[in-house]
């Protein structure tokens, strides 16, 4: 009878803690932003992974590639990084460039119906994801521009050159889209005339290769004469 109820307690006791493992699920995080939910099949220390998603899909990854696994509970860390490598989630401090489409609507008082639009490159340094800093140049078309900008102009075509303020509003980690600002402040040759122009949106993507979307208000002065407009922002950054 003993040994009996000492085989059902060993039993027991094993469902126990194969249920526990069973429940136990595992986190597969990437440096491109990945992440994966299931169970680490097999690691080889510094050089692959192989995880098993929960619904059964197996992948087989570098760990040049893996930033973090958490197992159980535990947290498990690649100890090296190869040479060369560059983790752009973790690294700060870089370079950036982007390149921007705009249109704009007019919204000046007196002004009749009237759009604009700009093609923008920008360039520069990223000091944090909270902060970048760049200059800019771009060329920008009035439609119906002698409708509402100043005879003395002779030209629908202008050209903006600015320096340019931008950075993430909440932090990107774990996250594929986050909201972003933006500030352009310059001056337009063919306007003859200081430039404004802020912009709040979403980046979609990570932080070295994300597309922008965003509204804006145009603020420009025309040959002395004030401007606004209201824009939609259309980007790409890396």
């Amino acid at each position: 009878m003993k040994r009996l109820l000492l085989t059902v307690v060993m039993a027991v006791a094993a469902i126990a803690m194969y249920a526990s493992t069973e429940d136990g699920v595992d986190v597969l995080y990437l440096n491109n932003g990945t992440v994966l939910k299931g169970h680490v099949e097999s690691v080889e220390e510094n050089v692959k992974v192989t995880f098993v998603t929960e619904d059964g899909k197996s992948y087989t990854y570098p760990m040049i590639e893996v930033r973090r696994i958490d197992r159980n509970s535990e947290v498990v860390t690649p100890s090296t990084t190869p040479t060369g490598y560059v983790d752009y989630r973790k690294r700060q401090s870089r370079f950036f460039f982007a390149a921007e489409l705009q249109g704009a609507y007019a919204i000046t008082p007196r002004t009749p119906v009237g759009f604009a639009t700009d093609v923008n490159v920008v360039a520069g340094y990223r000091v944090n994801e909270y902060f970048r800093v760049g200059v800019g140049v771009g060329a920008r078309y009035y439609i119906n521009g002698g409708d509402f900008r100043s005879v003395k102009l002779s030209s629908d075509w202008a050209c903006p050159l600015f320096v340019n303020f931008r950075g993430n509003i909440i932090s990107e980690e774990y996250r594929d889209a986050v909201p972003f600002y933006s500030l352009d402040a310059g001056f337009t040759i063919g306007d003859n005339g200081l430039m404004i122009r802020p912009t709040l949106g979403y980046r979609f993507g990570v932080s070295h290769s994300a597309f922008l979307l965003g509204i804006s208000y145009w603020g420009q002065i025309s040959d002395k004469e004030y401007l606004s407009f209201v824009g939609i922002k259309l980007g790409y950054e890396f």
